[in-house]
């Protein structure tokens, strides 16, 4: 029997930064029994992908409080410095291109790279389209540096990204989902934030 745990995410969506923690200790607890494996979904991409300005911040200020307050996850100011930051734009590509080529150099440590993108945009405020804000993640999980660089956005890497969003939107319609695969029969655990509690005992259960 084939088992395997599939979380598919974007690094923009509040709701997988207030479930990253969840992720991360579902991985510790069934490391020995099932594999999980991070898809990236693609919420925001070009053209479509907003801008910085009054209207993001506006959005954001109205829809962050209730993440926090249900995640305990900490939205700060430098995100909502960001949010209103008129040069950035919001695109889910060069951070999903991140996460998948981490998964090509190490898989094992996909998982803990997708949450550090996040709190280095939600908590630190950090531009994900440039290359100085995944330097000291990379670093700090003694990935390699000189191999991102080169590969990060190359035609490749991009092409692998893209083929991932199409495999992640035909399997859920949100994010986050929690999905299960066995013996190649999918089943969703969860669409959106869930109680780590009893989606232990579910895996338990499943598996």
């Amino acid at each position: 029997m084939t088992k395997k745990l599939y979380y598919i995410m974007d690094v923009h969506c509040g709701w997988c930064y207030g479930n990253s923690e969840n992720i991360s200790t579902l991985e510790l607890t069934f490391q020995d029994r099932i594999d999980i494996e991070i898809l990236v979904g693609g919420m925001w991409l070009p053209p479509n992908a907003p801008i910085g300005g009054s209207q993001l911040y506006d959005f954001i200020k109205t829809h962050a409080p209730r993440m926090e307050a249900t995640t305990g996850a900490q939205v700060t100011p430098l995100f909502y410095s960001l949010t209103q930051d008129s040069s950035y734009t919001f695109s889910s590509l060069e951070p999903s291109c991140a996460i998948t080529l981490i998964k090509e150099i190490n898989p094992s440590k996909a998982l803990s790279f997708s949450s550090a993108l996040q709190k280095a945009i939600f908590k630190d405020g950090k531009r994900l389209d440039q290359l100085e804000a995944y330097i000291p993640i990379l670093k700090r999980l003694n990935l390699d540096l000189d191999f991102f660089k080169a590969h990060w956005l190359s035609n490749t890497n991009i092409t692998n990204t893209t083929t991932e969003f199409n495999l992640s939107n035909n399997l859920v319609s949100g994010f986050p989902t929690l999905l299960i695969d066995i013996d190649g029969q999918k089943k969703v655990l969860a669409s959106g934030y869930f109680n780590l509690t009893e989606m232990t005992q579910t895996i338990q259960i499943l598996i």
